[in-house]
């Protein structure tokens, strides 16, 4: 019994392995994805709850179709959005600016009702950051003065996260492992200045005060 219960769970890990592998496979084709479920332009500014630390005074403006976030470098001021369908990934257009914001810079969220929740973001320091699940990524390689795109997709276990300064040629940074939960309904977009945990919470040294800029944010599902 013991030997087959040993057969059993070893064709199941193979299973899995190949299953992965194929889930890799794909994710490295770009995206088939057709019209986005959600996206949000800046031809106005966002009706929808708005996460604001007591520090920034009315950070949100508008300038030239971008919003613009006005903000101490680490606090909060993000817009937090429902979504009603399952998603499987995003692409946001932003740029760092003057905002001194690491872990607390400009970025965009999934976050889901288990609390499961994937970030990626812009850093002042010049890093890339992704936080996922509260594992936090960090890698070189934007321009804290020019527009950059950032790609997060997945599929049924696993995911990628993408780096692009055109929009149009994506560099894989890393790969992830969601164990399904990325793939659950309802969940809730983030956007602005987002902590890498997603709270409406503040650093105890807030820092000075600087601008990022937001061009859109696309929520994809297949």
């Amino acid at each position: 019994e013991v030997e087959e219960i040993f057969v059993h769970r070893q064709r199941r890990a193979a299973e899995r392995a190949a299953a992965g592998r194929e889930e890799l496979a794909a994710l490295r084709t770009p995206p088939a994805w057709a019209e986005p479920l959600f996206e949000l332009r800046f031809s106005e500014l966002p009706v929808a709850d708005a996460a604001v630390s007591p520090l920034n005074e009315t950070p949100f403006s508008l300038l030239d179709g971008a919003l613009r976030i006005n903000a101490h470098a680490h606090t909060h001021a993000f817009y937090r959005i429902p979504l009603h369908q399952r998603a499987s990934g995003f692409v946001v257009k932003l740029r760092q600016g003057s905002d001194g914001g690491m872990s607390w810079g400009p970025g965009a969220m999934l976050r889901w009702p288990d609390g499961s929740f994937i970030r990626v973001g812009l850093r002042s320091d010049g890093l890339i950051q992704a936080d996922i699940q509260g594992r936090q990524l960090l890698k070189p390689g934007h321009q804290t003065d020019a527009w950059v795109w950032l790609r997060a997709r997945w599929r049924d276990r696993r995911g990628i996260v993408e780096f692009s300064t055109d929009g149009e040629r994506y560099e894989q940074l890393w790969s992830f492992e969601h164990a399904g939960r990325f793939r659950l309904p309802e969940p809730e977009l983030l956007v602005g200045k987002v902590p890498f945990n997603g709270a409406a919470s503040d650093h105890v040294d807030a820092g000075a005060r600087g601008v990022c800029e937001f061009a859109f944010i696309e929520v994809y599902a297949e």
